[in-house]
């Protein structure tokens, strides 16, 4: 009898936990961890909603955007150096950043939306959660000052200290893709805010925009910048703790359909994991064997912004517009997704600003090729032969 589901004959998948009773166990394990690689709102939906197509979650909340300053510079010159001993010690420290990060701001509601080297990207939703994310702001400034105030490295000493921005207000998650790989980006104006003050925070510091301002000013001690923003100072009320709630349980079902709940689930989550993540998922037998592991690379950065679209956060009130905005910029998605991997390219970061969805995407890494060089060329001259306003692409 093959192994393979037959006008939903459930004898297929009993005879294959005949063979391998195991199976039930691992495939629950491997779908906990995958679903630790997703945000939490994200996962939990995904779990409540398999197979959703293209995912559109409006949300109200507080964004975080917090960037490691001095990383930059410590960084080339690690890669003068071009020692692997230099590429994991700069993983080590990304990741005792992350940690921290995580960790702290998760005890307040915090869950880690992106993270791109020196810098991750939060979300804040429910009730206070602009004081929240403050309050989580400052005690991850207070974590780093004791722990990664200054590292010490096989090329000397380094000063690492954190520049946060938070604004609040209405945002739309969006999916974007197919279930051949897909991409969890945030689009709204406070997306931009955020990045603004950000931009204008002193390293060690937070700056909030005046949305996260005046939602908490009761509780806010703060001094006025340009442009409505302000540095945060201190807090005169702290919130409540409110951790990021766990996964809902999975449910209690036979074994024919247990095994069918989680290779549904499954397909609907692995699309959203990083480049290789799922390979070293797999093949890691205990969670310690899945490491963080580095490597020193020659890469070839492409980054391409796509012109003409609307922002999916700027139609958020009226469900038609949003759902139209959206499906123009998962086909435009799509079909540039698709033209890059042609020439292997590994698609780094999505997001949308004020100009438009932009798209990062690296030759090189985690495969590399005599030709990356020529490889992104050529890809950005087919992205822009395919687009109608053809995108802005710079190359490095």
């Amino acid at each position: 009898m093959p192994l393979t589901p037959q006008d939903n004959d459930p004898a297929w998948e009993l005879q294959l936990l005949h063979y391998r009773p195991e199976l039930l166990g691992r495939l629950q394990e491997l779908l906990t961890r995958v679903a630790t690689y997703l945000p939490r709102g994200l996962a939990q939906f995904l779990m409540e909603t398999p197979s959703p197509g293209t995912v559109i979650l409006p949300l109200e909340g507080t964004v975080m955007f917090a960037d490691i300053d001095g990383f930059t510079a410590m960084s080339e010159r690690f890669s003068q150096a071009a020692s692997q001993t230099g590429a994991e010690e700069l993983t080590d420290l990304v990741n005792r950043f992350l940690t921290i990060l995580i960790t702290t701001t998760a005890r307040y509601g915090g869950d880690l939306q992106k993270f791109s080297g020196d810098a991750g990207l939060l979300l804040f939703t429910g009730e206070e959660h602009a004081l929240r994310a403050v309050a989580a702001a400052l005690d991850v400034q207070q974590a780093m000052a004791e722990q990664l105030g200054q590292v010490e490295t096989s090329l000397g000493s380094f000063p690492l200290r954190v520049a946060i921005g938070l604004s609040s207000g209405q945002l739309v998650g969006l999916g974007l893709g197919d279930q051949n790989r897909r991409e969890w980006i945030l689009s709204g104006a406070p997306l931009h805010r955020m990045g603004l003050a950000q931009g204008a925070a002193p390293p060690g510091k937070v700056v909030v925009d005046v949305s996260t301002g005046e939602t908490c000013a009761d509780s806010l001690q703060s001094r006025a910048l340009n442009d409505g923003l302000y540095l945060v100072e201190k807090l005169r009320q702290l919130p409540k703790l409110c951790a990021v709630p766990p996964l809902s349980p999975p449910p209690r079902l036979d074994k024919p359909a247990y095994l069918s709940w989680l290779l549904s689930h499954l397909d609907t989550l692995t699309p959203y994991l990083g480049t290789g993540v799922l390979e070293r998922l797999t093949m890691a037998t205990t969670p310690d064997q899945f490491y963080l592991w580095s490597e020193h690379r020659s890469v070839t950065v492409l980054m391409l912004a796509l012109t003409g679209f609307s922002d999916p956060g700027a139609c958020s009130e009226n469900p038609q517009q949003l759902r139209a905005a959206v499906r123009e910029l998962n086909q435009a998605f799509i079909q540039a997704r698709d033209i890059i991997q042609r020439y292997d390219g590994v698609l780094d970061k999505i997001g949308i600003g004020p100009q438009g969805a932009y798209l990062m995407v690296l030759f090189g890494a985690p495969t590399a090729h005599e030709d990356d060089p020529l490889r992104a060329v050529l890809a950005a001259r087919e992205v822009q032969d395919a687009f109608e306003a053809p995108p802005r692409i710079g190359i490095n």
